[in-house]
Order: structure tokens, then C-alpha cells, then sequence
């Protein structure tokens, strides 16, 4: 009899290529399969933004996310260490990285992505004395090793690629008090073209730094580097940045791996011993020529992680798989805060003859290669719908870029840098500010025409400015944004459904022929609430088919620029739930008029009602409103309550407990069915007690209780590990705590559990 057990497949590593598999296999039809992914962190960090991390402060939010966030709901998350894979027994034995016991792992399928790190080339004195980015707790050291230094102490940086080059402008940009310098073994930026490394010279941010190139570093030392003809170059810091190692997980394992410990595979990305060991990311190498001209790099992992699910799915469902291919388009460069660089290359990385670099690329901090994978599966990213290519041209004997048709507007200014969601309904990829920033939006030429850029200045370097018009646009948008998002934020209760929706009001104004606007803000704001209003519909439909109590997801506004923006208004966790309660049309005339103090008149035109029916919608809801809930106490008060309530249920005095909850408080525990919660409101002052002393001893003592800000409130958050695992906040009037709002869902405290600096609980 044939088993009908489903396959189990264990990918390790939480990086790129390890998450992407992860979700393609999840999200591919007719593949029954287990899907585990074993990492040892219970984070993701965006490691090519790191050099801004250990720059200058605020930059983590933007780096560092919860992995159960980014995998689909359906695969299971353990973290742990891989410490040895048994191919014959299809077993892998795992320490566990919380608790230091181990375990072993089953598998049918493995796929290999446990990913790489900088490396010291055994050369003497790096571990000792030098700084690295090679994980954001190592940049954090930095960081603080920079803001230990006094005016005039200097920095040097080993390594001339692009990890060097974008860690030494952003430190440039940001402490320009610090004397800089570059040591590499070859030239800066040896992947460029010289028309492109010309222009990183006289970038602004390097214009500051010393860079001295063919010269090997021989030893690090406490007072600077020793080259190898014999030289002393003195620093106050060093810091290593020139090269990548791998795991050597492959190489105890008996596994087939290259020189470096990297585990070799076929076109198929296949281990050729083991069938079964697919390999993904910079820990693999392909031997064969498809293989020759790919780099360690995020946009090799992506493409690589996806094919892996691929070869995968192929084999599950007794297919051939088809063979891994990919063509690299260009590389980007971050130069600093406003600045970047973008290479043209041909399919195996080697510079094309034309780069476009400038500083006017608003925010541009990311590091990233665009790529284009010509495997089955692609490379994992919708794409914008746009053709490039080159053509000999006759503007002083260089070729033209030819664009076939008008790219779509850049995402909004001071949004998410834009978020391409994988076809793997899971993780998120940033696509790169610079490559974006290359183009120029044309006012004059409509959607369907051709659009030639010419090469300008004497070096073929394309400028990165917009047209005097496009700068309006954007200081208006920029103005209105955090209007737009508190209106959006209020509608909807989501972060990122109200960032969608500010995205959608910035590609509205793009396509709006702007000079007959008069009022800029009144027309972003009624765009704004009327994509709202429409998306509330949708939005109450999937809070109807959610698991167990819907809350809204918590908003740090002393992190958020948008929500800091609008802190005086009021934005609680229990007015917003609230709000959801009223229809799309009465929660928009409620949020105008009461947050954002808009005439009757003025809301009456934004909804398109009369002025009455205006009137009589907010009054509708103010009853709502009322019906619900009391006048609440006042932030001190609240603070005094929260903080008293905590003590009581830490101690377990349920009497203590019920003196302080009203008779009819209600206690909502949004877990999303990811994490287990009451699948309905405990309502009544007894059984909220005992539920609350319950929840706080199933925590256990492994749990610290600290007190945090969270939509302009003071809350509890519970964090292990160093990451949040439970939010939780109250409602109060004179009549004592009305409702307790517990937040356990991973996917809405994950976009602030790094922001997050709890006060610890006494």
C-alpha cells in the first residue's frame, strides 16, 4: 500500500535563499509537503543595509524583521544550529540556540541555504582588534565605536567592494568629523567600469576619504594594520570589510564542497552525491559553466532560493527539474544618504560600457543588485513592466538606453522603499532607491511613447535629478504624508494596509496633471480617504474570516515619523478597534472631523455626501461611540492603572485584579491563529481576572514584563529572546479597566519589535 504521508522538507538558513524556498514551496499546488525551516536567530536582517546600522542611529526598524512574519503561515519555524546533516540517514542534528539542547531533524528533501559572513582570511590580529557588519549585533559594536571616538580620530576601512565603499560614505555622510581612509588589495571598486569608478572617486561622500589601493593588509594590530611590504598605517578603528566565508557545516558533514567549504551542486542546484540536498545561496557553488560568473551576493540567493523550491516541487511531483540560469542586469551602489551609483552589466556581472549615478536620489541607502533570472520560475519578484537595452548610438560613439515603455511612478517619498510581495504570498524584497531613482518621470511625453535618455557630461554618467515640477510634487506629498497616513492608519487599524494606501495616493498624484490642483493636501487627503473608504470594505470582510479577535495593529510613534506626525490626536488601540466597528462611510466623516478637525462642508466634499448628511453621519457615529465606551482616564491615570494591573496579575492577587476592572470588562487576545488565544472575548470581572493571572504564569519566568509606548499609550510588552511575543494595553474609564487588548499575532509585532525600548517592569 502506498503511504500518503505528506514529504517533509527542511530548509536551513533564514536568509534570502532559505526564506524564499521556504515560501515558493509553501505557495506551489500539488506538492504536499511538511516545510521546516531551522534558523538560528528569530530574526531576519536586510544585511546589505548594515553599513547603515552601524553609521547612524534609527536605521534598525528598516533592517531587521521577524522571520515568522516574512514565512507563510503554514511552515514551521524552530530555531536551532545545524551542526551535522547524516545524508544516508536523511537526518540532521540541530542544537537548539534558546535552550542549548539538541535534536534531530527528518527529512525527505534538505535544502541547503545556511547562507555566509565576513571572514578574516586567518590573517593575524582581525578577531582581536578589527570591527565588522557582518551581523547587525557586530554592527551595533561599530556604531558604538564610532560614537565613542572624539573629533578628528580616524577610521580605516579594508576592502575595495561594495561593502567597503557603502559603509565608508555612509560614515562620511553621517560623522564628518571622522578622518576616513580605504585600503584594498587591488583597485576601488574592482567590478566597475572606469567611466563608473571615476565617478565613485569624485562622489561626494569620497571626497573626504583617502583611498590607497593595491596595497595587501598583513595583520591587524590594537593601533591600526601592518601591510605586507612591511608599512604601519595608524587608526583609531579598524574595520574589515574585504571578504565572505561560509558555514563549514557541508565539510563535517562529509558532503562534496569546493576550496572554501562551499557545498557543490549541479545546473540543478542538486548536491551531485546526494539528490536529495538541494543548495541555494552564497553557502553553494554550481560547478558546471552556469555557474562560473555567479556571485555571493542577495540577488543571486533570491533567484536561487526560488529555483531551489522548484527542483524541489519537480521532484515531489516525479518531474525533471529545470536547470538554475541567471543574467545580472546592473549593480547599484549606495554612495551615502542621497547618493548612488548604478553599473550596467552584462549577464556575467562584467561592466557594460554605461553607469548612471547622482546625488539627488532621495533616501538612497540600499545596497542592491537588480537581476533578471532566466530559470522556469523567474526571480521571484513581480516586475515593473519595463524593457532596457542597448543600441550602438551616435552620441559620441556610446550607445543609447532605449526605454520601451514608461516605467511605472517610484514609490511614494518616505515610504517602505518599495516592497515587491513574491509569488510565495510570504516574504517581502525590496527592490533598489537607485536603480528607481534612474528614472525621470517626462511630463511632456505620454504613456505610450518612446522615451530616449542621452548620456550627459563628459564621462557618460546619466544625472539622477527630477524636473523642477517633480520636486514640487514630491515636497507636497512630503508635507501631507503624515496626514494621509493617519487618516489611513484610523480607517484600517494596519500599518501596512494604511501604507499601501499612502503608496496608492502617491501613484494618483504621479498620473494627476498637477497644475490644476490648487490645493495639494486637500486633494492628496480626499484621494487618500476614498481609497480608504473602498479598502474598509474589503477589510471588514477578512476581520469577519479572521481567527479568533481581530485588534489593530499597534503603532510606535515616537519611531514612526508618520505617526509622530499626528500624535496629538487621539489613537489608542481600543478607539481604533472601535472604529471598525462603524461603517467605511461614518469611521471616514468621524476620523475627519475629530482627529483632523475638518469642516462639516469640507468632509461633505472629500465623500461626496451634502453637508447634512455629513453632519448626521458624525453624529451617528459619536452615539456609536458613546454606546461603547466611557469617557476614558486621564494618561496619568491610565499609566497608574496599567501599572498596578500588572503587579496584580504578576503576583496572581486575583482580588487585587477584579478591584480594577469594571464589571463589564472584556478581554480580546488577537493571536491570527498563528499564535493559540481565546478564540473569543472573555467578558465578566471574575473571569477576566483568572484569565489574565493564567496568562501571565503560562509565560513563565522566562518572559521579562517591561513597560512601552504604543499609539501615544503606555503598554506592556513581553519579550524572550530579545523579541516581543506579547503586547499588551487597557481601556479605562472612572469606572475602572473596560477592556484588556493582548496582542500575540508575531505578524503585527513584528514591524515594531525592534523600535521597541521597554522601561523593565518593577
Amino acid at each position: 500500500m502506498t503511504s500518503t504521508r505528506p514529504s517533509k522538507v527542511l530548509v536551513l538558513g533564514g536568509g534570502y535563499a532559505g526564506i524564499m524556498s521556504a515560501n515558493r514551496l509553501a505557495g506551489s499546488r500539488g506538492a504536499k509537503a511538511e516545510i521546516t525551516l531551522v534558523t538560528p536567530l528569530p530574526h531576519f536582517v536586510e544585511r546589505i543595509r548594515l553599513h547603515e546600522v552601524a553609521a547612524r542611529p534609527g536605521s534598525e526598524s528598516a533592517t531587521r524583521f521577524s522571520v515568522r512574519s516574512l514565512l507563510h503561515p503554514s511552515v514551521r519555524l524552530r530555531l536551532g544550529t545545524a551542526t551535522r546533516i547524516h545524508p544516508a540517514q536523511h537526518q540532521v542534528d540541530i542544537l537548539d540556540t534558546t535552550s542549548g539542547t539538541s535534536w534531530v531533524e527528518a527529512y525527505d528533501k534538505l535544502i541547503y541555504a545556511v547562507g555566509s559572513g565576513e571572514t578574516s582570511d586567518n590573517l593575524p590580529g582581525v578577531s582581536e582588534h578589527a570591527y565588522t557588519i557582518s551581523s547587525i549585533e557586530r554592527a551595533h559594536a561599530l556604531r558604538y565605536r564610532l560614537d565613542a571616538l572624539s573629533a578628528g580620530a580616524s577610521v580605516l576601512v579594508v576592502g575595495g567592494g561594495a561593502t567597503a565603499i557603502e559603509l565608508v560614505t555612509e560614515i562620511a555622510v553621517a560623522r564628518p568629523s571622522l578622518r576616513l581612509a580605504i585600503v584594498t588589495s587591488s583597485v576601488i571598486g574592482p567590478t566597475l567600469s572606469p567611466m563608473a569608478r571615476a565617478y565613485l572617486r569624485r562622489a561626494r561622500a569620497m571626497r573626504t576619504v583617502e583611498i590607497v589601493e593595491n596595497t595587501p593588509v598583513a595583520e591587524v594590530t590594537a593601533t591600526g594594520v601592518t601591510t605586507r611590504a612591511g608599512e604601519e598605517m595608524a587608526a583609531d578603528c579598524v574595520v574589515w570589510a574585504a571578504s565572505f566565508g561560509v558555514p563549514s557545516l557541508a565539510r563535517h558533514s562529509g558532503l562534496d564542497v569546493d576550496v572554501a567549504g562551499r557545498l557543490t551542486v549541479n545546473a540543478m542546484l542538486r548536491s551531485p552525491a546526494h539528490w536529495d540536498i538541494v543548495g541555494a545561496g552564497d553557502a553553494c557553488v554550481i560547478t558546471d559553466t552556469n555557474g562560473a560568473n555567479l556571485r555571493m551576493a542577495c540577488a543571486t540567493a533570491a533567484p536561487q532560493g526560488a529555483h531551489a523550491a522548484a527542483v524541489v516541487t519537480a521532484a515531489l511531483k516525479g518531474r525533471t527539474p529545470e536547470p538554475f540560469a541567471l543574467a545580472y542586469l546592473v549593480l547599484a551602489l549606495s554612495l551615502g544618504p542621497g547618493d548612488g551609483l548604478v553599473q550596467r552589466t552584462g549577464p556575467t556581472t562584467r561592466p557594460a560600457t554605461r553607469s548612471c549615478g547622482g546625488g539627488q536620489v532621495p533616501g538612497s541607502t540600499s545596497s542592491t543588485t537588480a537581476t533578471h533570472a532566466s530559470s522556469s520560475v523567474g526571480n521571484g519578484c513581480e516586475q515593473a513592466p519595463t524593457t532596457g537595452r542597448s543600441r550602438p548610438g551616435s552620441v559620441d560613439g556610446r550607445s543609447e538606453l532605449m526605454v520601451d515603455h514608461d516605467p511605472p511612478p517610484p514609490p511614494s517619498p518616505g515610504a517602505d522603499p518599495g516592497r515587491l510581495r513574491t509569488r510565495g504570498e510570504g516574504m517581502q524584497l525590496r527592490c533598489p532607491k537607485e536603480v528607481r531613482a534612474c528614472w525621470r518621470p517626462d511630463s511632456r511625453q505620454g504613456s505610450g511613447q518612446r522615451r530616449r535618455q542621452q548620456p550627459q557630461g563628459g564621462e557618460g554618467t546619466l544625472p539622477m535629478g527630477d524636473d523642477i515640477s517633480v520636486d514640487d510634487a514630491v515636497r507636497a506629498f512630503d508635507a501631507a504624508r503624515p496626514r494621509l497616513f493617519g487618516i489611513a492608519y484610523r480607517m484600517l487599524g494596519s500599518v501596512g494596509d494604511a501604507e499601501d494606501i499612502v503608496q496608492d495616493a502617491w501613484l494618483r498624484w504621479q498620473q494627476t496633471d498637477r497644475n490644476v490642483v490648487r490645493d495639494p493636501t486637500a486633494f492628496l487627503a480626499t484621494t487618500t480617504t476614498r481609497l480608504a473608504v473602498t479598502a474598509a470594505t474589503s477589510a471588514r470582510a477578512r476581520h469577519e474570516s479572521y481567527v479568533g479577535p481581530w485588534l489593530p495593529e499597534p503603532v510606535h510613534i515616537s519611531a514612526d515619523p508618520a505617526a509622530r506626525a499626528v500624535q496629538g490626536e487621539e489613537l489608542g488601540l481600543a478607539l481604533v478597534l472601535l472604529l471598525q466597528r462603524l461603517t467605511p462611510t461614518e469611521r471616514a466623516v468621524y476620523v475627519l472631523r475629530e482627529a483632523f478637525d475638518y469642516p462639516f462642508r469640507q468632509i461633505a466634499e472629500v465623500l461626496g455626501l451634502t453637508e447634512a448628511n455629513a453632519r448626521q453621519l458624525g453624529r451617528r457615529a459619536r452615539m456609536h461611540l458613546i454606546e461603547e465606551r466611557h469617557e476614558p482616564v486621564a494618561p496619568a491615570d491610565h499609566s497608574r492603572l496599567l501599572h498596578t494591573f500588572l503587579a496584580a496579575a504578576r503576583s496572581g492577587n486575583l482580588a487585587q485584579l477584579e478591584k480594577l476592572l469594571a464589571e463589564d470588562v472584556v478581554s480580546y487576545a488577537d493571536g491570527g491563529g498563528i499564535i493559540r488565544a481565546a478564540r473569543a472575548p472573555i467578558i465578566g470581572r471574575t473571569s477576566v481576572a483568572r484569565y489574565i493571572a493564567g496568562v501571565v504564569t503560562k509565560f513563565g519566568r522566562d518572559v521579562s514584563l517591561g513597560f512601552v509606548e504604543s499609539n501615544g499609550e503606555e503598554a506592556v510588552l513581553a519579550s524572550r529572546a530579545g523579541s516581543g511575543v506579547a503586547l499588551c494595553t487597557i481601556d479605562a474609564s472612572a469606572t475602572g479597566i473596560e477592556r484588556v487588548l493582548i496582542i500575540l499575532n508575531p505578524t503585527k509585532l513584528a514591524r515594531l519589535a525592534t523600535s521597541w525600548l521597554p522601561t523593565p517592569a518593577r
